[in-house]
């Protein structure tokens, strides 16, 4: 995949960090490896001689699995993922502005994995997301989780479908929000649940 991604969207005046560039990256489906990889293929990481620490290992998907994906719906097995709900008892809806779903929460409410996968960045660089968290998940899917008022997970860190990861902020302003993105394409993450709370 090419990608191009200007710096722009960060303004002139904004001096840009690695860690905010990371997440930008990540966001724009440009990553693959940074910070904390997916392995496609553990040889090539082994012959290149770079020990890749608590690293995923997903099988390279053939042409036929490739082909399949790029016309079948995100459901809620999409490429093997299995997603869930990450709030208890809480109810959102897609906001096609702010492309996730924006959840009306209570502060302090645990916040779960929606799938498995590496915690690929943790930060509040980006205002608009707040202390936000990305999860990079197999097959080119990225969870991204905003507003949260505390995170206890760190970057570099394998979790597990529901999983606790944070908890929600106190915004009574600004509703907690989150993200699926696949190859930095969002998706409406309402279709890839069966049952929501």
């Amino acid at each position: 995949m090419t990608c191009f991604f200007s710096l722009s969207v960060l303004g002139g005046r904004h001096r840009a960090t690695t860690a905010v560039m990371t997440a930008m990256l990540l966001l724009a489906g440009c990553a693959t490896e940074v910070p904390a990889p997916i392995v496609d293929n553990p040889a090539k990481s082994a012959s290149s001689g770079k020990h890749v620490e608590n690293a995923v290992t997903v099988p390279p998907a053939s042409a036929a699995e490739k082909s399949a994906a790029a016309t079948k719906p995100h459901g809620t097995a999409s490429q093997g993922l299995s997603w869930i709900w990450p709030l208890e008892h809480e109810k959102g809806s897609y906001n096609p502005k702010t492309l996730g779903v924006d959840v009306p929460t209570r502060s302090a409410q645990p916040v779960l994995a929606m799938a498995d996968g590496v915690v690929s960045y943790v930060g509040d660089g980006i205002s608009s997301y707040g202390l936000m968290i990305i999860v990079k998940h197999p097959n080119d899917y990225l969870s991204v989780y905003a507003h949260n008022g505390r995170v206890v997970v760190h970057q570099g860190q394998l979790v597990t479908r529901g999983q606790k990861i944070a908890e929600t902020g106190n915004a009574p302003k600004t509703p907690w929000h989150f993200e699926i993105r696949h190859e930095g394409k969002p998706l409406n993450p309402l279709t890839l649940f069966s049952a929501k709370p």
